[in-house]
Formats: structure tokens, C-alpha cells, sequence
């Protein structure tokens, strides 16, 4: 599973979306998908999510077999001490 190819497909899915992809075991099958959007905004957290797994579904469990999803409208990123991401 490569990077860009993952970056594409969530942003097909959130077009207004800033990313940040990490491998957690170096195999690309186990990501930390960070997510900052505006048009989260007003979005429940697990419906944030489910607009994720949607688009992915069909790559879990192969080649995808893990990922973990953080989803949040820049100011719930700013409020929990993070750096913006770019």
C-alpha cells in the first residue's frame, strides 16, 4: 500500500482534507491516518470515520489490515496542543 495512493483515496473522500499518513510497522499494512477538515465540522466523530472506512473498505483486509483514524476540524486539532498540519 503505498502512501500516495492512500493520501488519494482519502481525499477523494474529503476533498478539503490535510494529511498525515504514518506507517506504524514499515510493511504499509498498519496506518495512523491523521485527518484535519473544515467540512467536518458539525460531523459526529464516528460519521468522520465512517466516511473513511467507506472509501477503504474494500482494501481492508488486503492490503489495508489495520488503520487507525483520527478525524477533526482544525480548531479540535489546535484545542488538543497540536501543531497545525501541512
Amino acid at each position: 500500500m503505498e502512501q500516495n495512493w492512500l493520501r488519494d483515496q482519502i481525499l477523494e473522500a474529503v476533498p478539503d482534507a490535510v494529511i498525515k499518513l504514518t506507517d506504524l510497522t514499515g510493511a504499509r499494512d498498519h496506518w495512523e491516518i491523521k485527518i484535519v477538515a473544515a467540512s467536518f465540522d458539525g460531523v459526529r466523530m464516528l460519521e468522520r470515520q465512517r466516511t473513511i472506512l467507506r472509501k477503504l473498505k474494500d482494501y481492508i483486509p488486503d492490503p489495508l489490515h489495520a488503520i487507525d483514524i483520527e478525524a477533526r476540524t482544525p480548531e479540535e486539532w489546535i484545542a488538543r496542543g497540536n501543531d497545525p498540519l501541512d
